[in-house]
Order: structure tokens, then sequence, then C-alpha cells
């Protein structure tokens, strides 16, 4: 027979007794009761139950970066125990790996409660453990540790949790600073006695006063004061900035601690101080900071003691937290270590980094320059315009400022209309248009289980940028402290979209051939000239288009700026990123919950859609780690904007999170088509080529690559960004190569193949060019025509010489002639940087940058062709030759222009050919001499290393070639933590060789000439120390610009024999 119990329910009949059976009601136990019967009665029906259970759940996701140790009050009291036997287990403090990790459920599962309560016993030892060396070793109690990798920046916290009242005082330290006294903090500051820290007790054996003595002693005086600050609450008065409990000022080693009282609320009932839920808000705390007195705290254990932890939590910069329930606790427990990595992170981060982007306004004389920033302090974004005069600098205008008071219901926030059924497909993003999509955003970002609290209106408002609900009380929203309520913008480059910039007579032969009612590309140029406003009047000079900039922002948008004003005009937010938007509202966001959301670099271009529509200016936009989703907008007209399609994961399942920047192009077969690589963790982790058409978003063809199948195992994989080749000029692309995951270099061919040796046309006449669209087989491409080429290998396969591991390539090859005009130089580089674990820096081997040669681009079948190149013994082995820091660039008077640490690079010459002789007198394909057998090397290649000192260095953002030179960035993950996050280099090669340029490129000496006053020792120097670790910019003018949010570039030089176009893309009016 099932479970049953009766209810009590007075209502079924008058005059009830509790012995009368009609007054009651019988339940039978249902499967989901007995559950939760049985999760209570297993995991919570006692307090001990509940605490472990809640500890275990809440360190379940703990970070392995983080090191971690226990105890206990009455039975374990050391943080050095090897022994899983010992009442402590293996606590040794060390990172939480799995076995750490282990080794605590362990502990857990047979921990001893003691009766009596020591809880200044226990936080004084941990605060003398933070006294010793262990604590801040690198590798604790260890092995290998050094003064160098005895990192002073580590912060460092104390957990304390109890369900009782302290009742057992304990001997004060040596030195002891008590919050009841006057002393000097490491900082050189004064404390004095001053609310809400200092209390009445004249013992002072407290809680707090060994709170206050562990936080105002510099733990380890034998290490530099490099532990950064937390500032939370920033003020204009430094005074009241540095005593604001809400801040942690200090940047010496010292704890802080969290505390965490089980079923003691009802203690908390002094009317003076009433608790209100949150360590800094409410009355009780409003009347410390108004002078009122702590109650006194005392051994033997009285409820005061309860005021105790939050005294505690005060005096050393941290939290406290009063739960009443198991719930409550797992939600603390989460809490505190959220507050722990939010203050780690925001310390840890660079607080700004950027992105640049130039436009030009009449050549090298004047250019504008737009950069972003984000702060990691609250995840604002910043886009600022600057110009750059005659090598003056002036800012015109920054969005911080001028959006400032945005108003959330006029704001013109978009999104696409859930039915679909709109002409133009976007609708404004409110509570009523999400339809089913609204209950997205009811859930509660601080539940632990995706719990829903009915707020979903309250956010939609607060996303489109109500800041009514922003606070710190538990029913606000997160409060964004920034002027503005633009997100952080951090992978994302911004595009500019004014006047049309193809050359109309280029454009027109793109359509003009295949269209009857052709639409001019001169005529929209003309109708969509951007718009010249006179700075003194405000009157338009010429030009109808307003100019703007489009960059995507993690606040769930694609933001549309004024280009003229810096006032956003537009946002659109992505479907996919909808299901995340409850996030932003969530107090913990700021640290471990941070999530992207619009992450991608948008790419525009005009496009023909057809002969109703004709030239359109459309943009595609991605999500980098925000989703596995791309999107088009129509951005012809800013003031009407349209939404084309959006294209996700739900309908492609070998879309991934959309890391690879998409590519535009015009086929063969007669299409407009972005093409894009499917990106990392798809569904499947395979690589594959997506053709997607761009006026209807329908899959065109996909290309799937075979699999890398390594002992038996399917290794996961994806497409990096695709790279179009147009052979001839003609605007239309012939070939594609991408990279992957598995360090393969991929071509695909996009156009119908030939075994011809003449080419005629359909009249007969016979032309040289084997792609000219006038010839019948060209016309008669179609989309089974784009397939991989090569018979479905790869054309290069990136392994590292020591190791022969698979090097990743995430970036977007480059393409140059070869030399011998046969074929194409694929210019590729190795490394990833997108993964957590990626930051582990790889010191066992190097990654290369290299440059293949690919020799069949002239329409000539591949399928049965044997690959060459794969082998790095066929290559030209190109080295760094040496690395000088501090090297001095002085002028004539021996003044110091300028400070570098400098790289030089080999120049070994390519040879080729084995036989050369009448090289250049033979450029036909037919000639023995051109022969694959002749051929000496199949490219080149340039480890990342200065002589054998492997540092992890990798190439992560795409290149760019100019002429010969072929420039790129490297970063290199920081293996000190109190370091910044990454060293990066500058460098420019010659794009031919792998090795030196012939010629000085960088303006080493930083008087705005590159010359011979640039070398080093009459060496051309190929690479320095650069801030750019979201790449560079080149921008009008010859100027490149970091990342660091500086408007400092460096100059280059050109190529003194600058070759042509390399790439398929058509001329932008700037090179007119």
């Amino acid at each position: 027979m099932p479970a049953y119990y009766y209810t009590y329910e007075h209502s079924n009949k008058t005059n009830c007794s509790k012995i009368d059976d009609d007054c009651y009601s019988l339940k039978f136990v249902t499967a989901s009761e007995r559950q939760n019967f049985a999760n209570w009665y297993s995991f919570y029906r006692n307090r001990a139950l509940a605490t472990i259970s809640a500890t275990a759940l809440a360190f379940y996701d703990l970070s392995s970066e983080v090191r971690l140790s226990w105890q206990g009050l009455g039975n374990c009291k050391s943080f050095t125990s090897t022994d899983s036997n010992s009442n402590c287990g293996d606590n040794a403090f060390k990172n939480y790996s799995s076995e750490h990790k282990g080794q605590l459920y362990t502990w857990l599962r047979n921990i001893k409660f003691d009766q009596s309560t020591y809880l200044p016993a226990a936080m004084r030892r941990a605060g003398d453990f933070y006294g010793t060396a262990r604590a801040w070793e690198k590798n604790p109690g260890g092995s290998g540790n050094t003064t160098e990798n005895t990192y002073a920046c580590r912060p460092s916290y104390h957990v304390m949790m109890t369900d009782g009242l302290w009742n057992q005082a304990v001997n004060a330290p040596s030195s002891f600073l008590h919050d009841n006294t006057t002393f000097k903090l490491p900082d050189g500051q004064e404390y004095k006695r001053q609310s809400p820290f200092n209390d009445t007790n004249s013992d002072n054996y407290t809680l707090a006063d060994l709170a206050m003595h562990y936080w105002a002693t510099d733990l380890r005086p034998i290490l530099p004061n490099e532990v950064s600050p937390y500032i939370h609450t920033k003020d204009n008065d430094p005074s009241k900035q540095y005593w604001d409990p809400r801040n942690d000022p200090a940047n010496w080693q010292r704890m802080v601690n969290f505390m965490m009282g089980l079923g003691l609320t009802e203690a908390l009932d002094n009317p003076k101080l009433p608790w209100e839920g949150a360590t800094h808000s409410g009355t009780g705390y409003q009347a410390l900071l108004n002078g009122e007195m702590w109650p006194k705290a005392s051994s033997a254990g009285t409820k005061n003691n309860v005021y105790d932890l939050w005294h505690a939590a005060l005096n050393s910069r941290g939290e406290f937290f009063s739960v009443d329930s198991p719930e409550a606790m797992v939600k603390a427990f989460k809490e505190i270590l959220n507050r722990i990595e939010d203050r780690t992170a925001t310390a840890a981060r660079p607080a700004v980094s950027a992105s640049f982007v130039a436009d030009s306004d009449g050549g090298k004389l004047k250019s504008n320059v737009y950069a972003t920033q984000f702060s990691s302090d609250d995840w604002s974004g910043e886009l600022s315009k600057t110009q750059l005069v005659g090598g003056q600098i002036k800012t015109l205008w920054s969005t911080k400022t001028a959006n400032q008071g945005i108003n959330p219901s006029t704001r013109n926030v978009m999104m696409a209309a859930p039915d679909a059924v709109a002409d133009n497909r976007l609708v404004s993003f409110n509570w009523g248009n999400l339809g089913d999509l609204q209950d997205l955003l009811d859930v509660n970002p601080e539940s632990l289980v995706g719990a829903k609290d009915g707020r979903g209106k309250e956010r939609v408002g607060y996303i489109r940028g109500d800041r009514g609900l922003e606070g710190d009380s538990e029913t606000s929203f997160r409060r964004r402290n920034s002027d503005t309520v633009i997100g952080d913008i951090i992978n994302s480059s911004p595009v500019i979209v004014g006047t049309p910039a193809y050359l109309a007579y280029l454009a027109d032969a793109i359509e003009a051939p295949d269209r009857g009612s052709y639409k001019s590309y001169s005529d929209f140029r003309e109708a969509h000239r951007k718009r010249v406003i006179n700075p003194d009047t405000g009157t338009v000079v010429s030009g109808n288009r307003k100019e703007m900039i489009y960059v995507g922002g993690n606040d769930g948008m694609l933001h549309g700026f004024n280009a003229d004003t810096g006032k956003e005009e537009f946002a659109f937010i992505p479907t996919e990123v909808i299901k995340n938007l409850y996030r932003l509202t969530g107090k913990n966001y700021s640290g471990g919950e941070h999530h992207y959301f619009v992450d991608g670099s948008p790419i525009v271009r005009d496009v023909y859609l057809s002969d109703d529509l004709g030239w359109r200016t459309v943009l595609i936009g991605t999500l980098r780690a925000g989703g596995k989703a791309l999107f088009a907008l129509d951005v012809t007209d800013p003031d009407n904007i349209e939404l084309l399609w959006e294209f996700d994961s739900s309908t492609e399942e070998d879309l991934g999170y959309s890391f690879a920047q998409p590519e535009i192009v015009r086929l063969h077969t007669g299409e407009w088509a972005v093409l894009q690589g499917n990106g990392y963790d798809s569904a499947n982790d395979k690589a594959a080529l997506l053709i997607i058409d761009i006026a209807t978003g329908d899959l065109i063809k996909k290309i799937t690559v075979p699999d890398v199948v390594e002992k038996d195992i399917t290794l996961p994989n994806g497409l990096s960004s695709v790279r179009g080749a147009d052979n001839n000029g003609d605007g239309l692309v012939d070939y594609a190569y991408a990279g992957d995951l598995q360090g393969n270099v991929w071509r695909f061919d996009l156009v119908k193949p030939t075994n011809s040796s003449e080419f005629a046309t359909q009249d007969g006449q016979i032309i040289s060019d084997p792609f000219d669209r006038r010839l019948a087989d060209i016309k008669s491409t179609t989309h089974a025509d784009f397939k991989l080429a090569y018979g479905g290998n790869p054309l290069f396969t990136a392994k590292d010489g020591a190791t022969e591991g698979r090097q990743a390539i995430t970036i977007q090859p480059s393409l140059v002639r070869h030399p011998s005009s046969h074929g194409y130089l694929v210019l590729v580089g190795t490394g990833k940087y997108f993964e957590h674990s990626d930051a582990n820096v790889d010191t066992s081997r190097a990654m290369t940058l290299y440059g293949i040669w690919d020799r069949k681009t002239k329409r000539q079948p591949t399928d049965a062709y044997t690959l060459r190149a794969g082998n790095r013994n066929r290559l030209l082995a190109q080295s760094f030759t040496s690395q000088s820091n501090g090297v001095q660039y002085t002028n004539d008077e021996n003044q110091v222009l300028s400070t570098r640490d400098i790289r030089l690079l080999s120049s070994e010459p390519p040879k080729w050919y084995k036989d050369t002789e009448d090289f250049e007198a033979s450029p036909d394909y037919d000639n023995p001499l051109h022969n694959d057998n002749n051929v000496q090397k199949w490219g080149w290649s340039l480890d990342m290393a200065v002589g054998n000192k492997l540092e992890g260095e990798m190439i992560i953002n795409n290149m760019t070639v100019s002429g010969s030179i072929l420039f790129l960035s490297s970063l290199t993950p920081n293996q000190d933590p109190c370091q910044a996050g990454a060293d990066t280099w500058l460098y420019a090669v010659d794009a031919y060789s792998g090795g030196r340029t012939r010629f000085n490129v960088i303006d080493l000496n930083a008087d705005q000439i590159v010359d011979t006053n640039d070398e080093y020792n009459s060496d051309v120097v190929s690479g320095m120390r650069f801030p750019a670790l979201g790449g560079f910019t080149l921008a009008p003018g010859n100027l490149v610009f970091g990342s660091d949010g500086a408007y400092d570039p460096t100059a280059i030089g050109d190529d003194p024999n600058t070759s042509g176009r390399q790439s398929w893309h058509i001329i932008p009016e700037k090179y007119q």
C-alpha cells in the first residue's frame, strides 16, 4: 500500500475536534513528494547535513585556479595535512583540482562535529597561516618554489560558517591591531577609532578585533605590496573612498573574511541595529555609519555574538550572510564565491582595452579614428571619435557623454518579430512583442536552478535603459555605475558606413553582364553619399546618407551610433541572445557571471540583391562566444534599417560559436553570398564551410571537411575565418581558404575546373584568362561545383617542429601572389586563445607563422593531385636571431627619443626552384622549369620563439598585407599573475620569404619618419613590443594603433615596390 497521511481541514464540517475523523482528508504521497522527503532526509534533516550539502553544491564548480584548504572547529586545526585518514583529510593548501575536490568531499562526508563553537581560534589559525611562506608559494610545501614565482599579488580570503554563538576567546596575536585603538596601516594611512569599525568592548578579543588585525597587518612583509585594491564604490573624496566598508583599498597581503550564520537571524533583533538582509544596506547599517555602537560580544556566547559576525565582515572589508534554510545557505555560499571571483577578476583584468578603426577625410592629412574601450569594474563600454590632423589629436565625441540620460521608452531598440510576418521583420524590443519569449526574461539570475520570479517585464525595462530598479537591496537589479547604459565592447571592432565604397565602373562590371534591367552602382553611390554637416551652423553641406558606425556590445545589442554626434540611433538584439539577457540584471554579473552577447565584429558590404532592389548596403553580424548565430541587416537607409534574416544552430547543427568572421562574396552562380566558417563547439564538432545566400539567409551549400582521427579518436574541430580569392580581379570569388582547430589549411573551389589549356567563349573566341566570365564552362558553374580542392585533402597541416603536435589556426588567412607569378602564398599563423585553458602557457613547443605555396590556381583539376608542402622540411625556415630590451633611440643631440624592446629576424633568401635557368623568361606553366618536380621550397615557416626560449607566443589576430609587407601581432599569456595579462609584439615581415624586409618599416625612434635611424646596429628591425592585445589597426597616414586605449600610434613605412591588390575585394574609394 502506498504511503499516506491526513490533513486537518475543519472547513469540511462545523464544530470540528482533533478526534473527529470527518474533519481530516486522506492524502497519498506522490512520487515527487517521496523524492523530496528522501532528499530532505538524506541531506537536510539537520543543520550539520544541511551545511555539508550546501558546501558540496556551492564548491562543485569552483575554478581550478583557486587554491583551497579547510578546517573544523574542534578536530581539524591545520592547513597542511597530507594524510587522507586524518581528521582534516588531505587538506594541504593547493589548487582546487579534481583530485583536491574529491579530498574536500571525502572530508565533508566524514566530518566530526564539535559541540563547542571555537570561532576566534579558527579565525586566528587562518590568519596565522596567511603569515607563512607556504600560503604564497607557487607550489605550497612542494619543490620548485623561488623568489620569482612566490607571487605577492594573490588576494586571500577566509570563509567562516557557523550555526552557533562563539563561546570561547583566544589569546591575542602579537602587535594586536584591534578596532579600539589607533595604528598605522602598511600603506601609511592612519586608523583612528571610527564608525562603523570600532566598538565598546574593552577586552578586545572578539572576532571583529581579530578580523581587523589580520586585515590591517601586512601578513607577509617580506613580499612587495602588490595585491590589487577592490573599489566597489568610487568617491571624489579619497578619504571617504578609503574608509568606505564596501571598498578594500589595501595593497598589502591581508585576509578578507566572508562570514555566514545559519539559523541565527532571530538573534539580530537589536532595535537600533535591525538586520535587513545585506551587509552594506538597511537602517541598521546606516545607524552604524552614523555612530551607533556594536552590541558587546562576549565569550559567554550571548546573542550579541551574532552581530560580531557582521562586525568581523565589515572590519576586514568582506561580507556577512545570515541564512535560515538550506536553500538560502546554498545561495549564500554561491554568492560568496561569486563575490570573491568578482573581486579577483576586477583586480586582475586590464581596466581598459581597445580596438581602433579609421576612415579618411581627405587623404593622409586628416583622418578620424574610432576607438572602443571597456571597463571591467562595471562592464561598461565606450566608443570615441578622435580626429588626427597634421599629427595633432582632437577628441570629437564619446558615447559615454553623448548617451547620458537615454530615455528607455523612446530608445530605438529592435528585435526580430517572433512571428516573422512583418514585412520589415523588425519590431521594438518590449514586453508585448516578446510573445512566447517572455518566459526567458522571467529567470532569476540569482537562482541556482533557474527559478522564475515573474520580473521579466522589469528586466526588459532595465535592458532598454531604465535605471530605476538599480541598487544594492535584495530586490534591486545590478547597479550600472557608469554614466551610460552602453555595455562593454570587448572583441567587436566598429565598422563605418558612409559613402558607398566601390569604384563604380568595377561594381557595374560585376553585375551588368548578368542583368537585363540592371540598376547602376554609380546611381546608388551618388544617392547615398555620406552627409557632410557644417560644424558651425549644423546645416547639411553635401550628401544625404547619415554616416553611422556599428559595433557589437555585451549588453545584448548591436549598436548603431551617429558618426557626427556619437548618439545611439539604433540597436538590435539578436534572437539568439535573448535567452541570456536575464543575466545582465544579476548582482553577481560583475564577477564570474559576466556573459558575452554580440561580441563579434560586424562587416558591411554593398551587394546587388535583385533588379527590383538594386544595390543595397548589408551588415553581417556575429556573436563570437555570445551564441551560435549570425544575422543580416539592410543598413542602406540608417533611418529605416531592415532585418534580412537570422541564421542559427537550430536550423544548422554544424554551426558553432561564431568566432569566425564572415566574408561577403559574389559567386559565379550569380548570388551574393556569405562565406562562413562554422565556428567552434558545434553539435557535431565538425569543421565546415557554410555558403549562405545573402538575400534570403538560405544555406546554398555546406562543405564539410574530413574528420581528424588520431588513435581511433575523432578530434573536435571547427572552421575558422575564411578568405576569398579572386584570381583575375573581376569581382567574383574563385577560391576560398580557411584554417581549422586541428591545424589544417583548406582550399575550397568555387568555380568549375577545366582540363583545357585553351579557353574559348561560346562564340569560339580564344582568350587567355581561365576565369573570364564569358567562358562557356564558367557560365555553367553550379552549386555542385563548389567543393574541397585536392581530393578533400588539406593544402597543409600545421605541426610544430619539436613534438609534431597539431597547431590550431584561428585567424583568417592572408594571400599574396607568389613571386614567380604562379599561384598564391597562403599566409597563416597558429595559436588559440578563446577557451579558459588557453591562458595556461604551453612552453613545450612553438607556434608558427607559415607561407604555403598553392600552385594550382588556374582552374586545374586537383582531385588526383599529390600535395607536396605537408612536410616542414620542404619549407624555408626563418628565425628570430636576437631580442634586445631597453634599446634607446636618440637624436643628434643624444637625447633619448624612445626606448624599445626589439627583435631581429633572419633573411634567408628563398630558392623556389632547383633549376632556375631562364626562369624569368619562361613564366608559362608548360615550361619544365615550373614543374612540381623542380620545386625546391614549397613555402616558408617562422617559429614564434627567440632561440630555444619557448614562452607560448601565439598568433590569434588577423594579419594585414601591404605590398610585400606582412603585418602581424603576437600574444603571449603572462605566466606571472602579478603582471599584465599578456605580452604582445608587432611584426613587419617579408610576405614572400617570411624573413626580414629589405627596407625599414617601423618608426622606432618615434620621429614619425621611417628611415635608417630606425635600424639597430645597421640592421632592419622586424619586431617591437607593442600594446596590441586585441590586434592592431592600420590607419590612413601609415599609422598603427594598438589596443591599450591610448591614441599613440606608431608610424610605418611603405614598400617602395608596392604591388597591386591581392584579394578579391573591390578597391575602396580612398584608393581611387
